[in-house]
């Protein structure tokens, strides 16, 4: 039974975050500021949930001064660019 509720627990949540995500942005990457090593933690131990934590991810990138999406990243990219390359960190 605890399995179970953490599984509709953690899907909840997920399934917020992506609503907040869609309804204002910025105010989710404010909160992603403060609280994204919990979901980077999140990303590399829930493996049945990777595709929606990956989802809700956010990166520093040197075209943009805000933080952007895996998926902003790739539309943004150079054409001739095939790799991404990145660095991890603890934020200082």
């Amino acid at each position: 039974m605890i399995s179970k509720l953490k599984t509709v627990v953690t899907k909840r949540v997920l399934k917020m975050l992506d609503d907040e995500l869609k309804k204002d942005e910025d105010k989710y990457n404010k909160w992603y500021d403060d609280f994204q090593h919990f979901l980077k933690e999140g990303l590399t131990m829930d493996g049945e949930n990777r595709d929606a934590i990956l989802k809700l991810l956010r990166f520093k990138s040197t075209f943009s001064k805000s933080f952007v999406s895996l998926d902003d990243y790739v539309k943004n990219m150079n054409e001739k660019q095939k790799k991404i390359y990145f660095v991890v960190t603890a934020n200082q």
